[in-house]
């Protein structure tokens, strides 16, 4: 069941993730780059303009120099993140998922943020999505309006992959990023 999209969202949260090993455990992180609707053309076009020869911006395609610059670049732009994580002693990506989007959806929910974009996957991925998001309009009382997108079509997943990324470093110790992550304003769910 999808629910028709707003009229009029005052935010909007595009969020990606990142799946990587954390010592001996499996660690699944998600980031929503929260917008303000009058600011969307402008992060885009910015976004784009940070993009270098590929079809999008990918955090593990670009090297650690780009890495700082990239991350630099977004302090300057007017967004915010909410950054959800899940870590298990198994692989088990597809559980690890639903409880950081139920955590982001609550937390979106919370705001009164209704439109949520993720990055299509496949068909059982977003399905699975549609479901989970369903849960939580259902169990919130949220009105969240869910569109899964190319990530070569949608330039802010980009903006959330790379804080993704850079999250995932800094939960496994990596400190490189720090400094770059603290002038984000980023909340946890």
């Amino acid at each position: 069941m999808r629910v028709e999209s707003p009229a009029h969202c005052r935010m909007r949260a595009f969020a990606d993730e990142s799946f990587g090993w954390l010592r001996s455990l499996s660690t699944y992180v998600m980031c929503a780059a929260l917008i303000e609707d009058s600011e969307l053309e402008g992060i885009r076009l910015a976004m784009r303009r940070l993009r270098k020869g590929s079809t999008k911006l990918h955090w593990y395609e670009e090297s650690d120099k780009r890495r700082h610059l990239l991350l630099a670049a977004m302090g300057d732009l007017d967004m915010e993140f909410a950054i959800s994580h899940q870590t298990a002693s198994e692989s088990l990506q597809t559980s690890m998922r639903r409880a950081c989007l139920q955590q982001l959806g609550r937390q979106l929910a919370q705001r009164g943020i209704q439109h949520l974009t993720l990055e299509s996957r496949n068909r059982t991925d977003d399905r699975r999505d549609i479901l989970d998001i369903n849960w939580i309009r259902q169990s919130e009382g949220a009105s969240i309006w869910l569109q899964h997108v190319r990530g070569a079509d949608e330039p802010i997943l980009w903006a959330a992959d790379l804080v993704c990324g850079a999250s995932l470093a800094r939960l496994r110790g990596d400190e490189a990023y720090n400094r770059l992550l603290n002038k984000l304003r980023i909340t946890h769910a």
